[in-house]
C-alpha cells in the first residue's frame, strides 16, 4: 500500500539524524522480533519444548533453588554455541567456576570471554559495551551467533551495598538498576542476534496469596525475558552401592515466546560431566519406546529392529547400534509434536 511507503518516508525524515536503531517498514518485511537461529541446551528433550533450543536476539532467564543444575544447563549451552563456531561472553558474579568440570563437559575455557563482575552496573556497562562492539562489526562477526551469560545476577551486589550503604539509592533500587540495565540492552540483544542468558536464585514470594518461589531483583528480567525455565530437583540418583552420582532436575517451562509455553523435560544431570543426553532421551520415550523384560530392556530403533540391552549397557548400546542415537532423537522431535494441539504442530514445523 502507497500509504505505508508515505509513513515510512516521514519516520526516516524525522528521525534521520538520530543513532538509536529505529527502524521502520512493512511488518511481512524480516524484523528484529524474528528468531533467525536457536542455541541448543546439550538436551534434546529440553531442545524440544524449547522449540529447537535458546532463541537468539532474545532474552532467556534460567531460575531454581541452589543446586539443582542452573549452571550446569549454562555451561552446556556455552559448550553447543562454541560448538557452532560462536562468541561465548561469561560473566560471574560468584567466585565459583570450576574449570575442570567445565572442561569435562566440553567447554573450551580458551574461547570463553570471563568477566568477573563486581556490580549490577558494571555488569550491564559490560554487556552494553561489548555488544556495541560486536554491532559495529557485525558484518564481520553475523555468522557467527553470540553468547551472553550472567552466572548469577541476584549474588552481584550494587554499588551501594559495596559501599556499605545496603539501603543506598532508595526503595527498590536494585529493581531499578536492573530494569534500567534491560531497557539499554535490550534493543543491542535484537540487533546483535545475541542469545543473553540470565541465572537466577529464587527465593519464597511472600507477597503472593499463595506461596510460591520466584526470582528477587523485580519484574525487569520476568517482563524482558522471551524464555523463562524453572529447574527443580526431583530426585537424586543413585549407584547400587547407594553412592549418588547426578541429580535428575526438571525444567519447566514458565514462559516461552517462540514455542507453546508450560511445557516440561527431565534432565539428568551427573556430577562428573553434567547433562547425559543418552538418559534424558530414555526417560522423554520411556513410555513410548521402551519396553521391559525381566532383567532387560527393547527399544524399537531405526527401520523397526529391536535392541536389547540391560540397563548397565544402556549407554554401550546406544554406541554401538548404528543410527540409534539420531534416530531417538527425531523420535523425540516426534512425540512432542503429537502432544501438541493440531493448530500448534504447523508452526513448530
Amino acid at each position: 500500500m502507497n500509504i505505508f511507503k508515505d509513513l515510512a518516508g516521514v519516520v526516516k525524515d524525522k528521525l534521520k539524524a538520530s543513532k538509536d536503531g529505529t527502524t521502520v517498514g512493512v511488518a511481512s518485511e524480516p524484523c528484529l522480533s524474528e528468531v533467525v537461529g536457536r542455541i541448543s541446551t546439550g538436551c534434546t528433550p529440553l531442545d524440544c519444548i524449547l522449540g529447537g533450543g535458546i532463541p537468539r536476539g532474545r532474552i532467556t532467564e534460567i531460575l531454581g533453588p541452589p543446586h539443582e543444575g542452573k549452571s550446569t544447563l549454562l555451561e552446556h549451552i556455552i559448550k553447543s554455541n562454541q560448538d557452532a563456531n560462536g562468541i561465548c561472553m561469561l560473566l560471574l558474579s560468584e567466585a565459583c567456576m570450576d574449570k575442570a568440570r567445565m572442561k569435562r563437559i566440553g567447554v573450551d575455557l580458551e574461547k570463553l570471554f570471563l568477566c568477573e563482575v563486581g556490580s549490577l552496573e558494571d555488569g550491564f556497562d559490560i554487556i552494553f559495551h561489548c555488544l556495541k562492539k560486536i554491532e559495529e562489526k557485525f558484518d564481520e562477526y553475523k555468522d557467527a551467533p553470540v553468547l551472553v551469560g550472567w552466572d548469577t545476577i541476584s549474588a552481584a551486589p550494587n554499588r551501594h551495598e559495596l559501599e556499605g550503604d545496603n539501603y543506598g539509592g532508595g526503595l527498590g533500587y536494585t529493581p531499578r538498576i536492573i530494569r534500567a540495565g534491560l531497557r539499554k540492552i535490550e534493543m543491542q540483544v535484537a540487533r546483535t542476534r545475541t542469545a543473553l542468558v540470565f541465572v537466577g536464585q529464587t527465593i519464597a514470594d511472600i507477597g503472593s496469596y499463595y506461596p510460591m518461589e520466584d526470582s528477587p531483583g523485580g519484574g525487569g528480567i520476568k517482563f524482558n525475558s522471551s524464555v523463562r525455565m524453572y529447574v527443580k530437583k526431583k530426585e537424586i540418583l543413585y549407584l547400587p552401592d547407594k553412592t549418588s552420582y547426578g541429580l535428575l532436575s526438571k525444567v519447566f517451562t514458565r514462559k516461552n515466546k517462540t514455542a507453546p509455553p508450560r511445557r516440561e523435560a527431565l534432565v539428568p544431570i551427573f556430577d562428573y560431566d553434567g547433562i547425559n543426553n543418552d538418559l534424558a532421551m530414555y526417560y522423554y520415550l520411556k513410555e513410548s519406546h521402551f519396553e521391559a523384560k525381566g532383567r532387560y530392556w527393547h527399544v524399537l530403533g531405526p527401520e523397526g529392529k529391536r535392541t536389547q540391552f540391560s540397563w548397565n549397557d544402556f549407554y554401550k548400546a546406544m554406541e554401538e547400534t548404528p543410527g540409534l542415537r539420531d534416530f531417538l532423537k527425531s523420535e523425540c522431535l516426534r512425540v512432542y509434536q503429537e502432544k501438541l494441539p493440531g493448530s500448534m504442530i504447523d508452526k513448530e514445523e
